[in-house]
């Protein structure tokens, strides 16, 4: 491509650019962006396939540097090369949606690295508790601050006992419900009395199913055993949420191949799988690593499963075929 024919070319991605309402002056970025995918090639445009597109994708996404917009930016611009600029028959196909819903940079609150990359934040806990709802927003966050040091030293304890991330933050956030609602000012105040004034809140004011009640009770009884070292009687009297009996609805296997077959991102189908036919667990589906496939034995080894145990699962192809 000569120097004038190349000018050309970029002033007309520029001006596809435009259709995306990408501002004049951003425009030079994405330009950026699809010369460095050309150039990570070294080959004609119209002679690359989905799979170099895919590979060139996953290589910038494992770049802990680069920001979720940046991301984004580097996904649009490869769309706009491949899909307005070159004829090419993938092109329309390609599922760039998908790649820019990807593009999304875990918090640090996130259940898959709150353990490795932050200390307690009990003030996270009772923001994301009390977002969308202006009219708690602010006790809660008095609370937070004037409780801290509890919350904190319960979420220590149950890390200490190996709880799952997700029983941590339902725990802490019952706790912080609970002296919100109950407006403790001294934890040296509270009694059971205030677990039984709640309970029965949740049920006859918030109409709460009998798993969430149970959950709340056991949240609180862990606080005040565990944390606060107080005794409570075995039979603690509040209003129980009914549990309905109903009769379990199970797709059929029609119906899951129905299911699957809609799911067109090859990753999220493999995980569908795993999870229909090993019973895996969502979270330890995501954390498995290919060291963890044992190919000979058939089987997948989940390490550090609920309670820190590993356990081993085995895919069952008379379900559903991979």
């Amino acid at each position: 491509m000569s120097t004038q024919s190349e000018s050309r070319f970029w002033d007309k991605f520029i001006d596809k650019t435009a259709s995306y309402n990408i501002k004049p002056e951003l425009a030079r970025w994405y330009v950026r962006h699809a010369e460095s995918c050309i150039k990570s090639h070294q080959k004609r445009l119209a002679s690359h396939s989905a799979v170099d597109v895919e590979n060139y994708l996953t290589g910038k996404g494992r770049n802990r540097h680069l920001h979720d917009w940046q991301y984004r930016q580097i996904v649009l611009a490869v769309k706009v090369l491949f899909s307005d600029m070159v004829n090419i028959t993938w092109g329309n196909a390609f599922p760039w949606d998908e790649w820019n819903e990807a593009a999304q940079q875990l918090q640090s609150d996130h259940a898959t690295v709150a353990r490795d990359y932050q200390a307690v934040n009990v003030e996270g806990v009772a923001k994301n508790y009390a977002a969308g709802n202006d009219a708690i927003t602010e006790p809660m966050q008095r609370n937070a601050k004037r409780h801290t040091l509890a919350v904190e030293k319960m979420i220590n304890h149950i890390r200490v006992k190996h709880y799952s991330i997700q029983t941590e933050k339902a725990y802490a956030s019952w706790v912080l419900r609970l002296l919100n609602h109950q407006s403790i000012q001294s934890l040296d105040s509270l009694s059971e009395c205030h677990i039984s004034n709640f309970l029965d809140y949740l049920v006859l004011t918030r109409k709460v199913s009998s798993s969430t009640q149970a959950q709340e009770l056991n949240a609180l009884i862990y606080f005040y055993k565990n944390i606060l070292q107080l005794k409570l009687s075995e039979n603690i009297q509040f209003v129980c949420s009914k549990k309905p009996k109903r009769l379990p609805v199970v797709l059929s296997q029609n119906e899951i191949t129905q299911l699957f077959a809609a799911i067109h991102s090859p990753m999220f189908l493999l995980m569908s799988n795993l999870l229909y036919g090993c019973g895996m667990r969502l979270m330890e589906c995501v954390r498995l690593r290919i060291l963890d496939v044992d190919f000979d034995y058939q089987q997948l080894l989940i390490r550090g499963a609920k309670g820190k145990k590993d356990r081993v699962a085995r895919y069952l192809p008379n379900w559903l075929p991979l």
